[in-house]
């Protein structure tokens, strides 16, 4: 949601300079039809949506590398987990998790033993299974590209202004297609 919101924002601001701009429609203009809905895609992807969303890949790469470091180590502390090795502020806190442990799973090397095995591979297929974005967030996301450029379509044609309706639909498709 929030690089939905940042990018949002960024297209708000590119878009007077970019895609909505006068020297783009100039430079429509000066070639013919077929060129011009070429050149309008073209220039909609690379400086508007590669604009909006550049902005934004560095952090979501940094939080992505992040959660991938955390992940991996957590995975790494499960399989290496012992015990013995535990840090505890007083020796007797060892002894009574010790105990406990020893009353449900019968010793420390079965408990040892679900933590490596089971706990692992449930927390490895959880991490790793997630799966692909459910559809319903990805038109979520999209609709605030869709509703900007909806607006801007409604505007242009109240003003009669067909080169920028045509404008705003075939930047509809590229950045919600």
């Amino acid at each position: 949601l929030v690089f939905h919101l940042a990018a949002t924002t960024m297209c708000a601001v590119l878009a007077p300079y970019t895609i909505f701009s006068e020297w783009l429609a100039q430079l429509l203009m000066d070639f013919n039809a077929g060129t011009s809905v070429l050149l309008l895609v073209l220039s909609s992807t690379t400086l508007f949506i590669f604009g909006t969303y550049s902005s934004m890949c560095i952090p979501v790469w940094r939080f992505c590398t992040h959660h991938v470091e955390d992940r991996d180590r957590l995975l790494y502390q499960l399989r290496t987990f012992r015990v013995s090795k535990a840090k505890c502020s007083l020796e007797s806190d060892r002894q009574y998790v010790e105990t406990h442990i020893q009353l449900w799973f019968q010793d420390v090397a079965t408990f040892e033993k679900i933590v490596h095995v089971d706990l692992w591979q449930k927390i490895k297929h959880q991490s790793e299974g997630a799966g692909l974005v459910p559809y319903k967030y990805v038109i979520f996301g999209g609709m605030p590209h869709f509703c900007l450029l909806l607006g801007t379509f409604v505007q242009a044609c109240v003003d009669g202004d067909s080169n920028m309706a045509l404008r705003s639909v075939l930047m509809t498709i590229a950045s919600t297609g």
